[in-house]
């Protein structure tokens, strides 16, 4: 039925409006998703219909490499996978104190062991998407049992000879 329907009319005139997507008489309301933030986004809807999806999903990350309860004796790449389409950030926590933030994948770190000195350390890396939902690994451990040689080679093997010069 017509928006603007006459019951006394006894023919079409071509006058006849039907209601657009927003229940608007005549109306040219484009129906979709227009909130900017949501997956399905559409750029030319004029009205929102209620389908937008939004992402709810928390990235997934895992430590690959180097192992937990690893010893490390030199600088390392601590290299993670991290599973999201959105990822803004992706940041390397050691003994809970922000290290390094990467934003391009592959998300890696080069860790210079030395510089936090022997002992047990821990590693934790957090992701946070595009949407706001934040993942982060497993709280790994390593044993560090590292130190700068003569050359200042994190691991090295360089070492003073009887001259005093640095081999």
């Amino acid at each position: 039925t017509a928006c603007n329907y006459n019951a006394d009319a006894n023919k079409d005139d071509g006058s006849c409006l039907e209601n657009d997507c927003a229940d608007v008489c005549g109306g040219t309301n484009i129906c979709g998703c227009n909130d900017a933030t949501a997956l399905n986004y559409d750029s030319t809807a004029t009205f929102n219909d209620g389908s937008c999806e939004f992402d709810t999903t928390a990235p997934t990350v895992v430590i690959t490499y180097p192992a937990n309860n690893s010893t490390l004796d030199s600088t390392i790449t601590v290299r993670t996978d991290v599973a999201d389409d959105n990822i803004s950030v992706v940041t390397f926590l050691i003994d809970g104190l922000e290290a390094y933030a990467d934003s391009t994948a592959p998300y890696e770190y080069e860790w210079d062991v030395c510089v936090i000195g022997t002992g047990n350390h821990t590693v934790l890396v957090k992701a946070e998407d595009s949407a706001g939902n934040k993942g982060q690994s497993d709280l790994l451990t390593f044993t560090i049992d590292a130190s700068y040689d003569c050359e200042s080679v994190c691991g090295g093997d360089g070492e003073f000879d009887n001259c005093g010069v640095c081999d």
